[in-house]
């Protein structure tokens, strides 16, 4: 072979040796490209994971069904609340789990407290309470609460805002701590009511 072979053979392999490295270089990207996917899905399944344990483990989420908090909250809200705190005071608002169904209601009357009512009014420990309220509070007419009513320990006497749903303590006595799921956090409101 002359110089012009030589040359032309050169050329070929340059070519080869080139294109060799274009797929090389397409290979290796092609590998940083599942890399890089791999790594920002693992990342985002740990947020999920992460973001669930916060909502699920720690906040929970309810959306009111009825007027039994109104006007405090209405149908269709969503409620945020906090699991972790248990130290629930007179005033808070709670989401309650009682007979396999959740409900929300105010806490009214803690430990030792004695509640009663006259003449449509909610007494505490002899006074009158100081939450305002829209709507009497009526006794429940199947007066299986007997009044004066003294909140024993670890337990919680609950309303209703919407005072004429007498669907609370005034109908079944207190509750127990244990049967508080969470105090209400914060509230979206979805509709009108």
């Amino acid at each position: 072979m002359g110089k012009k072979g030589n040359r032309k053979l050169d050329d070929t392999i340059e070519i080869l040796e080139f294109e060799e490295d274009i797929v090389a270089r397409q290979v290796q990207q092609k590998k940083k490209n599942r890399h890089s996917i791999l790594l920002l899905t693992s990342r985002i399944l740990t947020i999920v994971i992460i973001v669930c344990i916060f909502i699920f483990g720690i906040f929970g989420v309810y959306r009111m069904n009825g007027k039994s908090m109104f006007p405090s909250f209405k149908d269709g809200s969503l409620l945020l609340f906090y699991r972790l705190d248990h130290n629930y005071t007179r005033g808070d608002v709670v989401v309650v789990k009682r007979d396999n169904r959740y409900q929300v209601y105010r806490i009214t009357g803690i430990s030792g407290d004695s509640i009663s009512i006259a003449n449509n009014i909610l007494f505490i420990n002899g006074y009158q309470e100081n939450t305002v309220t829209f709507y009497d509070t009526e006794e429940n007419s199947s007066k299986k609460i007997e009044y004066p009513y003294k909140v024993i320990q670890d337990e919680f006497f609950v309303t209703n805002d919407y005072r004429n749903d007498t669907n609370d303590s005034r109908k079944f006595g207190s509750i127990s701590k244990d049967e508080i799921v969470g105090r209400v956090i914060f509230q979206v409101q979805i509709r009108d009511f």
